[in-house]
């Protein structure tokens, strides 16, 4: 980068919204463009510009911006910064649940670590009191999702 490490630079977080389908194969390849077939399958196969970009591979995602702007993100990288919007107030429900899962799990993993234990009592009781608000929060969202 220009002999300048990515420590210097000045970071920013994702805040767009995107429309974005993860792509299951990339067909044939026509007069620089190709043709994209899709995971999902309620969406038909889509023929797309590949001039002045990398070209798509499977597992990426076809993404498209608010301005019309098309592109191309690998999975690891668009999975990172995006979340998919829920649609239903069950599927708010199950996101809230996975995303409180993975933190509980990372909790977890800390509260057996050595960092926990060289921590002050106090701070050790206030963690292990948010697992265990946490861990009934996550009981609570599982027996709604389970009512559904």
């Amino acid at each position: 980068m220009d002999g300048q490490s990515v420590s210097e630079m000045p970071k920013y977080r994702s805040h767009k919204t995107v429309w974005a389908l993860k792509i299951k194969e990339v067909g044939e390849e026509q007069l620089g463009t190709v043709k994209l077939t899709f995971e999902d399958e309620r969406y038909a196969p889509k023929w797309v510009a590949v001039t002045n970009r990398p070209k798509p591979e499977a597992g990426w995602f076809y993404v498209v911006y608010d301005n019309d702007y098309h592109s191309f993100s690998p999975a690891q990288a668009f999975e990172d910064g995006y979340t998919l919007e829920p649609l239903t107030f069950q599927d708010r429900v199950r996101a809230e649940k996975n995303n409180l899962s993975e933190k509980l799990d990372k909790l977890e993993t800390f509260h057996d670590s050595s960092t926990f234990s060289s921590l002050s009592p106090e701070e050790q009781s206030r963690l292990a009191r948010q697992l265990l608000i946490m861990q009934l929060y996550e009981q609570v969202l599982a027996e709604r999702i389970a009512n559904f």
